[in-house]
């Protein structure tokens, strides 16, 4: 009977053992399950962290490429507008230059027929002061009055003479006034056709890199 109580009580122990260790056992599987669906949850919440981080990243990349391409049709608008106004600014210019030289050429047109009055006139002076120099020679009882007839002519020549080559010196001012203009014009129209071709390039590189 002893050893059947002690047979017993030993099974009795290793019963309560086994139950303890059961329990002990349990008690770590629920654990270990509550720390797995813990991580399974933070795994969970930093995945959607994670899709909510690109989702916004992608967003401001496409509105920053929306800025940047309102920005470069922004700037071709204006490059555009400055175009424009440049090549109506040549015009203006280009313009004003041909009235001007318009102008220039009705002038010296005016000049040259004045020129040509002023030699006819010269040449009818001399004409007439030959014949008063002839009319003096053979007149020798009215030579004072000739002389003096004659120094008034020769003055009033020298005055024509004077105005005459005042005249030839402004149509000279006119012609280097004319061919300065013109090599201006020239070299404006050079100036505009090469800012044009860098425009051109320009425009081209410009695409080229929008491409």
């Amino acid at each position: 009977k002893l050893e059947e109580a002690e047979a017993k009580r030993e099974q009795a122990e290793r019963d309560a053992e086994a139950r303890a260790k059961a329990a002990l056992e349990q008690q770590v599987r629920q654990k270990e399950e509550k720390e797995k669906q813990a991580q399974l949850l933070a795994e969970s919440k930093q995945k959607e962290e994670m899709e909510r981080l690109k989702e916004e990243q992608l967003r401001q990349a496409q509105e920053e490429e929306a800025r940047r391409i309102e920005q470069e049709e922004a700037e071709k608008a204006a490059e555009l507008e400055r175009e424009i106004q440049m090549q109506e600014e040549q015009q203006r210019l280009m313009d004003e230059s041909g009235r001007m030289l318009e102008y220039l050429r009705k002038e010296v047109f005016k000049l040259r027929s004045q020129n040509q009055q002023l030699k006819t006139d010269f040449d009818l002076l001399k004409d007439n002061n030959q014949r008063l120099m002839d009319a003096n020679a053979s007149a020798g009882a009215s030579f004072a009055a000739l002389n003096q007839h004659a120094k008034q002519m020769s003055k009033h020549n020298t005055q024509l003479v004077k105005e005459l080559e005042t005249c030839k010196s402004q149509i000279h001012k006119m012609n280097i006034l004319t061919v300065e203009l013109k090599e201006e014009l020239k070299m404006k129209q050079a100036s505009y056709i090469a800012e044009v071709q860098s425009r051109l390039q320009y425009q081209k590189a410009l695409q080229k890199v929008t491409d």
